[in-house]
């Protein structure tokens, strides 16, 4: 009701759709001063204070999201919206990556897929985020044995198909910039699930296991080429081409065959560098894969350097655990290739 207040908000979604022409990470912290001066003027005014928690995630700070969401009064709210901000906390959780998280996420999206609603946008995104998190938790199941692993890349698989299918049957409905906005995401759900699924095995790959290991990096391949053609300077996508191709390159070493190894440790560190200088500056867990390429090809000095890199990128907000990364430095020190997760 407040005149200003939708001004200042509205002030701050035009900074925001600059933003996804410039990547201008700058420009995501005057779209938050504008809602700052929203919420100031008109406290009980709901948009202000999700679309705060909405850029905190987009600028990679999951648990500042999480806390302008928490500031959200479920019972000022109406069903639709309710369930929009349950969305955005469980798609927050999902991007703090820890297990623990992960699951979280799992639950509160299951339980929205579940509730009936004719927010077709809200079904669609529910539903491709949770194929995602199913993806994520197959990199959590490395240690908890086979059959785990593979219901989980059955779980985002089936939840991704049935998305697509969602999501093309009702394109009209949704329309095209929705479409581009959100299919991604079920492909990438199917492509880490896939790219994860032998992580825990690649170190003791036999050559006459080498077409299976092949098959799964590349399908997971060609299913982030097929995410980018909906959302092209997406840094997650980039990040797990890059991670993909360092996967094919690390099976080569395995196999002894360091040409072939090269030319995808190459392609992967191209890639992680378009991400840290121009799509998601300074991101840590992408010079944390580039310090991995370089120990796979046991370059210690580079591989140390990225790794320093990661852990002063990460700041108080690290996307990759810092005892993972103190692993790799150890690992590195002993001139070992081992592939840990």
């Amino acid at each position: 009701m407040n005149r200003k207040a939708f001004d200042f908000f509205n002030s701050a979604t035009m900074k925001v759709a600059n933003y996804y022409l410039t990547l201008d990470t700058g420009v995501l912290d005057l779209a938050i001063s504008d809602l700052d001066q929203s919420i100031k003027l008109d406290p009980s005014y709901f948009q202000p204070l999700n679309y705060k928690g909405i850029i905190y995630d987009i600028k990679g700070l999951p648990k500042k999201a999480l806390e302008a969401f928490d500031e959200i009064q479920p019972s000022d709210l109406s069903g639709d919206l309710r369930l929009e901000v349950a969305y955005n906390k469980a798609v927050a959780n999902y991007h703090l990556y820890h297990e623990p998280n992960i699951l979280t996420a799992i639950t509160e999206l299951k339980k929205l897929t579940q509730v009936p609603t004719s927010n077709l946008k809200l079904t669609a995104l529910s539903n491709a985020a949770l194929a995602q998190s199913y993806g994520m938790m197959v990199l959590h199941s490395q240690q908890k044995g086979q059959a785990i692993i593979d219901q989980y890349v059955s779980f985002a698989d089936s939840t991704a198909e049935n998305t697509i299918k969602f999501i093309n049957s009702n394109q009209k409905v949704l329309g095209d910039e929705f479409v581009n906005n959100s299919i991604w995401i079920a492909y990438n759900a199917q492509g880490i699930s896939l790219m994860y699924r032998d992580d825990h095995k690649r170190d003791a790959v036999q050559p006459e296991e080498e077409q299976c290991f092949l098959e799964n990096l590349n399908k997971a391949a060609e299913l982030f080429d097929q995410a980018l053609t909906f959302s092209p300077k997406n840094w997650a996508v980039k990040c797990n081409v890059g991670s993909v191709n360092m996967r094919l390159g690390h099976l080569y070493i395995k196999l002894n065959n360091t040409v072939k190894a090269k030319t995808y440790f190459l392609k992967a560190t191209e890639v992680l560098t378009e991400v840290v200088e121009k799509i998601r500056i300074n991101y840590d867990f992408a010079f944390y894969e580039m310090g991995r390429i370089e120990r796979f090809q046991q370059n210690k000095t580079e591989a140390l350097a990225y790794f320093k890199q990661a852990i002063a990128a990460g700041g108080v907000n690290k996307n990759v655990n810092e005892e993972r990364v103190n692993k790799n430095i150890k690992l590195t020190e002993g001139n070992l290739i081992t592939f840990i997760v």
